[in-house]
């Protein structure tokens, strides 16, 4: 089961792939994502949470830290959005249209990230509850 488990969490780790690349990595990554693959990933990653580690192998603790892990990557590029907003400001030309654009499919995967980090959160703790009062 282990290995059917980190084979799934590292389809749902490509919201992730510009950690640890630098700030433009992670901004970059979002980019290339775009919402619509950002929102099918989290989705693949909250079904992970919630099927895998929440209701079959109750590890309340790993979900968490795969939790802790999502809002790290969406911190990383909210970061990263900041320096590119910076840069945009002094660039000109094709180089401030490109920054713009990469700015602004970035936020609308973050704002994606945003939405699934919630649902998980839900999870992470009614689960928890649940357990408790059993």
């Amino acid at each position: 089961m282990l290995g059917g488990t980190i084979a799934i969490v590292g389809g749902g780790a490509a919201l992730g792939i510009g950690v640890g690349a630098g700030v433009g990595g992670a901004v970059g990554s979002a980019g290339l994502l775009g919402k619509k693959n950002t929102i099918m990933q989290s989705a693949k990653l909250l079904t992970s949470v919630r099927e895998i580690f929440l209701n079959d192998e109750h590890d309340v603790e790993f979900s968490n830290s795969v939790y802790e892990q999502y809002l790290q990557n969406i911190t990383e590029i909210e970061k990263g959005l900041v320096e590119l907003r910076l840069k945009k400001d002094v660039a000109k030309g094709k180089e401030k249209k490109a920054i713009a654009e990469s700015i602004k499919k970035a936020e609308e995967s973050v704002e994606a990230m945003k939405v699934a980090r919630k649902n998980m959160l839900k999870y992470n703790s009614s689960f928890a509850e649940g357990l408790q009062i059993q």
